[in-house]
């Protein structure tokens, strides 16, 4: 089975309402693409990391994600100095 890097940016919002948006974004591409091996968000459930590090870019961000976040947990969520967010890591395919 192989894996596909995916990730989704949000703009400012606190957690409680990112953890909302995210798991609606989840569901919502379970219905669209199926419960098993997609390759999408939603093969990763909901976020179970919320990194302390602010980032500078969504790059930045996306770059330490992709380091860090491993296949078979949930999704990672980091901040950007600005407030938004980006969320995302390995989903398996």
């Amino acid at each position: 089975m192989g894996s596909s890097f995916e990730y989704e940016k949000y703009e400012k919002m606190e957690k409680d309402e990112l953890k909302r948006r995210f798991n609606s974004d989840v569901e919502e591409d379970l219905h669209m693409h199926g419960h098993s091996y997609s390759g999408g968000i939603g093969m990763l459930g909901g976020i179970s990391t919320w990194e302390d590090t602010e980032f500078t870019s969504v790059g930045e961000a996306i770059d330490y994600i992709c380091d860090k976040q491993n296949k078979w947990d949930g999704a990672m969520a980091a901040r950007l100095t600005d407030g938004s967010w980006v969320v995302g890591g390995w989903c398996s395919s």
